[in-house]
């Protein structure tokens, strides 16, 4: 007996429930951490011009982004089906936000080994000048390879994004997620991040200013956290995929399709969790980052707003003022 497919089908109601639940907490918590990630690398004197903050900053701008896109497509997909045209936008929408995000921590962990290399030509490189410009040409890679998946992306049983085009399927299986998402930048930022951290075990014996000295030793240990837990969410995401584009997989059986659905939905929140969490991250492993956390909440936010609560309320009413209200109240 042949399986019928159904043209519709309902997203069950405890995955829409943990969808819609945990997608609002980790929006919530991630926008709060990626916004203080900004500001601290961008306000604070010794972060200026330092090509790492530099990626970290502009890697907080692609998570903000990436968070409230996911909020929109996820609150739709709860509360009504998906056709093709959201389907277009939202599969070209995470496929520029997803590989920037491993392609800037990618740079950033190269960028801090150019930085603490004892070789000086290699120290050349570390530039804000040419971050900017590698980020530029990230930026236009990326946007021109999510054009094709927007043309071939359609809706599938209006729950899900699909591809239709089965040479577009074959790449996806064979050669962007196995090794442009998976392999090629989880090996190159381990490996420079690792090189970075021996470099900066040695960095003592170099003759460097102290502040440089901690400001290598702090980005460099950020750096080496960051590709961890990259690593480990990033790869349930890509082998899931893997698995989902294999042709073997017979996606019109219905009962197994919904398996396969609910267990992406968990995957998702993975991507998500990685997006939401790197303030947190920073602060866990990093003492002087929560020093300098506390130092601008202290005295650039807290006192600011003080100073601004106080001038309110002693603010000094103009004379010609207070004696009109004199004379209107004795009349």
């Amino acid at each position: 007996m042949t399986s019928i497919v159904p043209t519709f089908v309902a997203v069950p109601e405890g995955i829409r429930l943990y969808t819609l639940y945990s997608t609002c907490f980790i929006v919530t918590l991630g926008i709060i951490g990626n916004i203080l990630n900004i500001l601290v690398f961008n306000t604070l004197k010794l972060f200026r011009g330092n090509p790492c903050s530099f990626y970290f900053t502009f890697e907080s701008i692609m998570n903000i982004g990436s968070l409230i896109t996911a909020l929109i497509l996820n609150t739709i997909t709860i509360t009504r089906t998906t056709d093709t045209i959201s389907c277009k936008i939202q599969s070209m929408l995470i496929e520029i936000f997803i590989p920037l995000s491993l392609t800037t921590v990618c740079l950033a962990s190269i960028d801090q080994f150019f930085s603490t290399s004892p070789i000086a030509y290699f120290r050349q490189w570390n530039t804000l000048k040419s971050s900017r410009l590698y980020l530029s040409i990230a930026v236009c890679i990326w946007i021109l390879h999510s054009i094709p998946i927007g043309i071939f992306s359609y809706s599938y049983m209006r729950i899900i994004c699909i591809l239709s085009d089965f040479k577009f399927i074959h790449y996806q299986l064979y050669f962007y997620y196995p090794i442009l998402l998976g392999i090629l930048p989880m090996s190159i930022s381990s490996i420079f991040s690792l090189l970075a951290f021996r470099n900066v075990r040695k960095i003592i014996r170099r003759q460097i200013p102290i502040d440089r000295r901690r400001l290598d030793q702090q980005m460099t240990a950020l750096v080496f956290t960051r590709v961890i837990v990259l690593v480990v969410l990033y790869l349930p995401y890509v082998i899931y995929h893997m698995y989902w584009y294999n042709p073997s997989i017979n996606q019109t059986n219905y009962m197994y399709f919904i398996t396969l659905y609910s267990i992406g939905a968990f995957i998702n929140s993975f991507i998500l969790l990685n997006n939401g969490i790197p303030f947190y991250i920073f602060l866990a492993v990093s003492s002087r980052y929560r020093r300098q956390v506390k130092s601008f909440l202290v005295k650039k936010i807290w006192r600011r707003c003080k100073r601004c609560y106080y001038l309110n309320r002693n603010q000094i009413i103009p004379s010609r003022k207070l004696s009109d209200e004199l004379a209107t109240n004795m009349d």
